[in-house]
């Protein structure tokens, strides 16, 4: 049994939470160096945690202990995704389907990481294999879209998406990439509304507003355009200087295109 997601998440004493929980197990493998489940709890904390490379010791040490333990290898294989090796995590999925081939996340899981490697007729496979075993997978509709954009094939990715809001309607990422995949369709008053979804569930994602200010300006509706420019700008991170820089020159040209459809104003 593992742990409780409600202790992970639980208030804002998160961090305090898993430190605690990865001294508890500290301690457990201290008077039982054998015992496999808490390295693999223990490696779970680490990974909310941040602290990958524990993390995947601690996954590599109970599957040394117990190999038959598919969540240990569904766990090391994300978080070798999460450090950009997918290489290493395909063989971590194909182990966990090779002990359960009935897991539906081992194929979705797979998928991803093979259609971030290139070989997306194999990611296809994988996603309709997991749709065999879960009809109602939502995130196997979803990745599978971003597979289909991959290919350039927007209408089947917008078919995809609208699948998995059907099955979630409260996932705010699967309305920006549907808006993303109408926008490069040209259809930009879907494409905004779909932004405008996506923000009505997280007002404070900086990504969608500089999309619907995109669209918007690709309508000709400067001044809400700016408006939705200003509020990217708002929430960007500091990642995003760059596009910020960018972004301020847009709206004054924006600007300059609203005086000029208006005229100047002149004293009197």
């Amino acid at each position: 049994m593992g742990i409780s997601e409600e202790l992970f998440n639980n208030g804002t004493n998160r961090e305090a939470r898993l430190d605690q929980v990865i001294s508890d197990y500290t301690k457990t493998l201290v008077t039982d160096p054998g015992n496999a489940l808490a390295y693999y709890n223990r490696g779970v904390a680490y990974g909310k945690k941040g602290q990958l490379d524990e993390a995947i010791s601690d996954y590599t040490k109970a599957l040394e202990m117990d190999p038959g333990n598919v969540s240990a290898y569904l766990d090391r294989g994300a978080t070798y995704c999460v450090r950009g090796q997918w290489e290493q995590a395909i063989p971590d999925f194909t182990k966990a389907l090779e002990i359960d081939p009935w897991s539906d996340k081992a194929y979705v899981n797979r998928a991803v990481a093979y259609s971030v490697e290139g070989q997306l007729e194999q990611a296809f496979s994988d996603y309709a294999r997991a749709l065999e075993i879960d009809p109602g997978n939502a995130s196997a509709y979803y990745n599978r879209g971003l597979t289909h954009c991959i290919k350039g094939e927007r209408e089947e990715a917008i078919s995809d998406y609208t699948k998995a809001l059907d099955l979630n309607p409260g996932d705010a990422r699967v309305y920006y990439n549907r808006g993303i995949a109408h926008g490069e369709k040209g259809q930009w008053k879907q494409a905004i509304s779909d932004y405008t979804k996506a923000l009505e569930i997280d007002p404070e994602n900086a990504g969608p507003w500089c999309s619907k200010g995109d669209a918007l300006n690709n309508l000709g509706i400067y001044d809400e355009a700016i408006k939705a420019y200003e509020n990217f700008i708002k929430y960007a991170s500091p990642e995003s200087a760059e596009d910020v820089k960018e972004i301020r020159k847009v709206i004054r040209e924006l600007e300059n295109r609203i005086w000029g459809k208006y005229g100047k104003l002149l004293p009197c």
